[in-house]
């Protein structure tokens, strides 16, 4: 497969090569009719991209272009124009033509557990949530959270599963299935925390490491680095994991042949291969969490005799 080339460089404006007047024209056809939603999608530093995207597809017209700016997106039309990545329209709605690269790590963790995976732009946090698990290879048994930090205004939003009955005083968790990526992750470098099961209290830095053209005929999301092998499911967190490797490598131990039982056979902490990764249908694995959890609920509500206490939703 021909490799996709790299559009991250800056605008040739940055250097004073196009004038801001030429600049001026481009934001402004930015402005007019469908192109607007463009230009609110991908208002960042580097639009080579997405104009390139709007061209290709007929959003703005190549005659309106300045020839030292059509000049500058040779590379990204010819992708567009010869490898034909997704590049389709219906009404207002666009086929995606970015995919975003994260790099996640385990906190506290040594040697790093790690991993790197590749996801569509128009993801939410939710589909997020449901790729990184996959990709690390936790089984989404506990509750999480990305807790990300407002430019400019000092505070942190916690984006996850909003609690049914919160405390008094607790800081209110927004749905990841409502809020796109594309709100917190404007630019490379761009890192949050995402903490998995309170009660191990995994603790991840997921940094956003680069924004890529969307390769030809691949399937995303993608993992495609990482190392070692996920901790064990309810294993107590950081320090319980330390206990356990203490344990398995030490045939001796008073709690060898109970903690190899608890753990169901062999586990190598450095196996790790991305190429075994599989990922989940994000839509498929919110109505296993919530709509088909409401379906069981509403029967067990019906079948409940007066007096009984009616059961609570999991907390997963």
């Amino acid at each position: 497969m021909r490799s996709a080339p790299d559009f991250r460089g800056v605008w040739p404006w940055a250097s004073a090569e196009l004038g801001s007047g030429e600049l001026s024209e481009i934001i402004h056809r930015f402005h007019q009719g469908p192109a607007r939603e463009l230009w609110v999608r991908y208002n960042t530093p580097h639009l080579e991209i997405p104009v390139a995207f709007a061209i290709t597809t007929g959003v703005l017209g190549r005659e309106t272009i300045p020839a030292e700016l059509l000049e500058h997106l040779a590379g990204a039309l010819r992708f567009y124009e010869e490898a034909r990545v997704d590049i389709v329209s219906s009404g207002n709605e666009m086929a995606t033509a970015q995919v975003y690269q994260f790099k996640l790590v385990l906190v506290g963790v040594e040697p790093p557990i790690w991993r790197r995976i590749q996801v569509p732009e128009t993801y939410s946090f939710w589909d997020l949530h449901v790729a990184l698990q996959d990709s690390m290879g936790w089984l989404d048994y506990h509750l999480h959270v990305f807790r990300v930090a407002r430019p400019g205004a000092g505070e942190v939003e916690q984006i996850g599963i909003p609690d049914d009955d919160p405390f008094e005083g607790d800081k209110p968790t927004l749905p990841g299935w409502e809020i796109p990526i594309t709100r917190h992750f404007s630019r490379p470098g761009t890192a949050v925390q995402y903490e998995y099961d309170f009660g191990d209290g995994w603790e991840h830095e997921l940094t956003l490491e680069a924004i890529l053209p969307r390769q030809a005929g691949q399937k995303y999301p993608l993992c495609v680095d990482g190392a070692r092998a996920c901790p064990p499911e309810d294993c107590g967190g950081v320090h319980g994991y330390e206990n356990l490797l203490t344990v398995i490598q030490d045939p001796s131990h008073e709690d060898y042949e109970s903690t190899r039982e608890w753990l169901g056979g062999r586990f190598d902490p450095d196996r790790f291969d991305p190429k075994r990764v599989k990922f989940d249908d994000p839509a498929r694995r919110y109505r296993l969490a919530f709509e088909d959890r409401r379906t069981r609920a509403s029967r067990a509500r019906r079948t409940t005799k007066p007096g009984r206490k009616r059961p609570r939703r999991s907390t997963r």
